[in-house]
Parts: structure tokens; sequence; C-alpha cells
């Protein structure tokens, strides 16, 4: 059984039976009509007054979620664009390097090529071969 105390009196009831239980109640208590429906009012007022409150706090727990959301949301975004900023310049990097070491192959391999298909014997003494040309010898062996 649920009890509400305000002021001297002490009201109770369940959810079900409450209104026959409250009259039973004031009945048993020999209160008058009147005191009755005053004193139910000002229960009445308390209810409004406890609902205005519980609405104030709700909107300001909604603010504060809404707040903590976008503070997470931000931050999250933040993270994950300073990430995927961090990876491409890795990429890249990595990629440009990789680029680098392709062209000076490539250059290596196209010259030793080029002297070796214009003079295949001009580079015959030497052990290396076309590759002292390419800057790891300077000996040049005259035909």
């Amino acid at each position: 059984m649920l009890s509400i105390r305000t002021g001297k009196r002490k009201v109770g009831g369940d959810r079900a039976g409450s209104k026959k239980s409250l009259i039973r109640q004031l009945e048993e208590d020999n209160i008058r009509e009147e005191e009755a429906i005053a004193y139910l009012k000002e229960l009445q007022e308390s209810n409004l007054e406890l609902n205005d409150d519980l609405l104030e706090i709700e909107l300001r727990q909604m603010e504060d979620d809404d707040q903590i959301l976008s503070d997470f949301e931000r931050r999250y975004g933040d993270l994950v664009n300073k990430f995927v900023e961090s990876a491409q310049n890795e990429f890249f990097t990595k990629a440009r390097e990789l680029e680098n070491n392709f062209y000076q192959n490539a250059l290596r391999v196209s010259r030793m090529s080029c002297i070796a298909l214009t003079d295949p014997g001009r580079w015959a003494d030497d052990p290396r071969g076309a590759g002292a040309f390419c800057g790891r010898s300077t000996r040049r062996v005259d035909p």
C-alpha cells in the first residue's frame, strides 16, 4: 500500500483501487468533504509541481546528452581525420620512394642496355660489363 504524507494527514491506496481506498480512508478518519477536497487539491498541486520539476530535469538531461554526443562525434571525427591524413602521408611518402627507386633502377638498366646494344665489345675487359658506364667505374677500355 502506498502512503502519501503531506501536512498532518496520511492518505494511502494502491493504483487499482486508489479512489475507493481513499474514500474509505477519508470516511474512517471522519474527514469532512470540504477538508477532503482541499486536501486533494493540495495533492494535485503537489503532483503538478513535481511533474514540472521532472520535465525540467528531463529537458536538462536531454540537453546534456546532446552536448555529450556532439563532443563525442567531433572528437571521433578528429581522430578519423588524423588517421586518414597520417595514412595518406605515409602511403604517398612510400609511393614517392618506390617511384624514385624504380626510376633509378630503370635509368641504370636503360643505360646498360643502350651501351650493350651499341658497342658490345667496348666493356669486354671490365668484369662488370656495361655496368661500369653507370658510374661504378671510371676506367674505360678502348677497342
